[in-house]
């Protein structure tokens, strides 16, 4: 199961960077055709909706690598099982958080979808398109949270810091 939940999370992380790359083509493009004297309609608004896709998509990924932000304080001067107590507790609690966000957005993706929603630009985008991407960002995170549950709750420890994480995740390649 862990090796599904790897290319889940790897497979988000490379959709993420196929998105940045077309938020750089779409950026350089419109530029090159203004300059040729050409229109440029559009694009900006297809590159923000590429930038925001690429920020959910990575979310999975980067959480198993313990890339985010974390507030360690607490947890830090804990030690035994105060410390793998207060881990679950985190953790557990980011899981409800995720859930929440995913819940809603997906309830937003649906309402635009029945409403027949379209961007404000010159080329009407149906705007539950980008919102999926956001939708199965966050699903991809609850998953990466609740592999991390499981680990915190085994034993393990949910990632902390990059280094712990990219130095296991090397071990297993």
């Amino acid at each position: 199961m862990r090796q599904v939940l790897v290319r889940l999370h790897r497979a988000g992380a490379v959709v993420a960077g196929v998105l940045l790359v077309l938020v750089c083509a779409l950026t350089l493009v419109p530029i090159a055709a203004r300059l040729l004297g050409l229109p440029a309609h559009s694009w900006d608004e297809v590159a923000t909706f590429c930038m925001a896709g690429s920020a959910f998509m990575g979310l999975a990924c980067t959480w198993r690598a313990g890339a985010h932000i974390r507030m360690e304080l607490l947890v830090a001067r804990l030690s035994g099982g105060a410390a793998r107590a207060m881990q679950v507790l985190a953790v557990a609690v980011l899981l409800a958080v995720c859930l929440y966000f995913t819940w809603f957005a997906g309830k937003f993706a649906w309402l635009s979808y029945t409403m027949n929603d379209l961007s404000q630009g010159l080329v009407p985008i149906p705007l539950w398109m980008p919102q999926s991407a956001m939708v199965l960002g966050l699903v991809l995170l609850c998953l990466a949270v609740v592999e991390s549950l499981v680990d915190a709750v085994r034993g393990g420890n949910a990632p902390v810091n990059a280094d712990a994480v990219l130095d296991r995740a090397a071990a297993e390649l």
